[in-house]
């Protein structure tokens, strides 16, 4: 931190002249590749813990990408939005929380935190959300630039030049909505590497801290954040304290190993952090989700078999619920006979695609163990040892697509 002296505040107007630049991370370069964690298969969870609905490529620029991706009514999450309101509410002294949440995939995770956007814009708080997508090419602070931007693009021009004040050259380099929205203001002028990013990083930190009223920052999906945007968000979490701060993740647990985990210990010492894991959906929430999915109330055996073959899970009781509207079931089939909808074969099939061929094969022999299944059996219908077992399974359960059903017995998640 010894850099930070040498960083002067000139209180010229920005809109005027040039303030010093961010240096080595300027937008005008290429794109960087996101960095991938272990576990790569993407979330369907954005469309889980919801009835009818249709998932819509937000348009570029999107000004709040918590409205409009979902529709329908909202079914369950009580508690977590019960606390995620009451945090909202509180007035503090100090940093306000950081709150994760966190859950399998299709848990309901990116729908549960659009819903608290909802009701928190309901009470007027500023919204500013930004996503991380899997893999691929992607600025290198994707994120942060879709949430600042989205902020930027509601406000007057003669309001974004107060609001970023010094920064605005700064800021401009990070979020091209600030240059859209201010065309004459003037390039930055570069820094060394590593003055650049602090400067960014405070300069972010300042936004923050200067929104007035009731701010929420969500960061969806934080998971598959490049190295560069983890980075920002750990400086953040560390120094901003206006914003209360959500950000989502798959797993039940991250992997010691995983480039979040540090980043999510180093603010837990820093501010006041909640976790909350969502769990599988209740029977009774269930059943509101599959009659909203289905546009009819299901009779409740069927109720029970589609719960029990779902596991609880918001995707595929949406999924199997939308199933049964379009293409009907007659009570009395058995579960096999049912066409899984596409939707949930892609979203298995992207899953399994992220593991090992050696995994795929003992898992596909692993199906048809109805009782569950442990290295016995599997031992009998592979020729592999008891090594290579034991990291296929290991494998089959850090994608969560198994778990452990007590001693050394496994089951499938679904």
């Amino acid at each position: 931190m010894a850099a930070r002296g040498t960083l002067r505040t000139r209180a010229d107007d920005p809109c005027r002249d040039g303030r010093g630049g961010v240096g080595d991370i300027s937008m005008s370069e290429s794109v960087s590749v996101g960095q991938r964690p272990r576990t790569p298969p993407p979330d369907p969870a954005r469309d889980g813990a919801v009835g009818p609905a249709s998932r819509e490529e937000p348009p570029a620029g999107r000004s709040e990408p918590a409205e409009g991706l979902w529709s329908g009514r909202f079914v369950g999450r009580a508690r977590e939005l019960a606390t995620l309101e009451a945090l909202l509410a509180v007035p503090r002294v100090g940093p306000t929380p950081l709150v994760v949440l966190h859950g399998e995939a299709g848990i309901g995770k990116s729908r549960t935190a659009a819903e608290f956007a909802r009701r928190a814009r309901g009470r007027g708080a500023q919204v500013l959300w930004g996503a991380c997508d899997e893999g691929g090419l992607a600025p290198p602070y994707g994120p942060w630039r879709e949430a600042l931007g989205s902020h930027a693009e509601r406000l007057p021009p003669d309001e974004l030049c107060a609001l970023l004040g010094a920064d605005a050259a700064v800021l401009g380099e990070l979020v091209p909505a600030v240059r859209r929205a201010l065309p004459e203001l003037p390039a930055a002028a570069a820094l060394a590497p590593g003055e650049g990013r602090l400067r960014l990083y405070e300069a972010v930190v300042r936004l923050l801290n200067g929104l007035g009223g009731s701010t929420v920052l969500i960061l969806d999906d934080l998971h598959w954040a490049s190295a560069a945007a983890l980075e920002l968000f750990g400086y953040v979490a560390r120094l901003a304290t206006r914003p209360l701060i959500v950000v989502t993740y798959r797993g039940t647990q991250l992997d010691l190993d995983h480039p979040l985990t540090q980043r999510l210990a180093e603010a837990n010492r820093q501010r006041p952090c909640e976790h909350l894991l969502l769990a599988s959906m209740s029977r009774e929430d269930a059943v509101a989700l599959l009659d909203s999915a289905a546009g009819r109330t299901l009779e409740p055996e069927l109720v029970d078999v589609v719960w029990g073959e779902s596991g609880g899970n918001p995707f595929f009781l949406a999924e199997l619920g939308r199933h049964l509207r379009d293409d009907g079931y007659v009570l009395g089939d058995s579960p096999g006979r049912w066409r899984l909808p596409e939707t949930i074969r892609q979203a298995i099939g992207l899953r399994l695609a992220a593991l090992s061929a050696q995994t795929r094969q003992v898992l596909g022999l692993a199906a048809v163990c109805t009782a569950g299944f442990g290295l016995a059996e599997l031992g009998a219908l592979t020729d592999l040892d008891e090594e290579a077992l034991l990291e296929a399974l290991d494998e089959g359960l850090a994608a969560e697509l198994i778990r452990s059903v007590g001693g050394e017995r496994y089951d499938f998640a679904h």
